[in-house]
């Protein structure tokens, strides 16, 4: 059998904050508080005891496709309204994408006030045939996306949940740091991108 990645999106009753696949960020917002971790390099693995990310945004990722590009979900600041769907495959299974117009605060994540600054993804995965020895992965790539529909990566969220073949009941998160992908990736944003997230289910050795 060959290894397959699972991940919905949208409403549940069962999860704990009214569906998956959300994000806690500072989008559209200066820091106000920070966190400390271990980053490798980019990715917070191991947050901190005491250490919490500074929540401003939270952004959706919906089922409804946006304007551009076609077969996309949108991301919106509206909390979930409609039945989960599922997505699965290996490598990258589904991408979200904003509309023009929700960044509305040019940022710059090099810059060292947002080194504290953790954005944290809510989702839930199952695997199925993960190979011998290996783990399985979980990642989301968050991209800006010029007036030119190309996408750039700004950095990564990482997560290794094992081999499990069933959903969290109350869901899975992981965490990403923007200014430690610094020097890696063009890691600013400016009110004339859009912002678009692509979730990747695949495995690898464990870490």
């Amino acid at each position: 059998m060959a290894f397959t990645g699972y991940t919905k999106t949208e409403k549940n009753a069962a999860a704990k904050t009214n569906g998956w696949l959300w994000v806690e960020t500072c989008l559209n917002n200066e820091p106000t508080s920070g966190a400390s971790g271990i980053i490798q390099p980019g990715i917070i693995m191991v947050p901190s005891a005491g250490g919490a990310p500074s929540v401003d945004t939270n952004i959706y990722c919906h089922i409804e496709e946006p304007t551009e590009p076609a077969g996309d979900g949108s991301i919106l600041l509206d909390v979930f309204d409609d039945a989960e769907t599922e997505y699965s495959g290996s490598n990258y299974v589904k991408y979200f994408t904003s509309e023009a117009g929700f960044i509305t605060v040019n940022q710059d994540y090099s810059d060292p006030i947002y080194e504290n600054q953790y954005w944290t993804v809510h989702y839930n995965a199952k695997f199925s045939d993960v190979p011998s020895g290996y783990s399985s992965i979980f990642k989301v790539s968050f991209y800006k996306r010029d007036s030119d529909n190309n996408d750039t990566l700004m950095f990564e969220a990482f997560a290794q949940p094992g081999g499990t073949s069933l959903y969290n009941a109350i869901g899975l998160t992981c965490l990403a740091n923007p200014y430690g992908w610094t020097g890696y990736t063009d890691n600013n944003i400016s009110t004339n991108d859009r912002l678009r997230i692509g979730v990747l289910l695949s495995y690898a050795l464990p870490q």
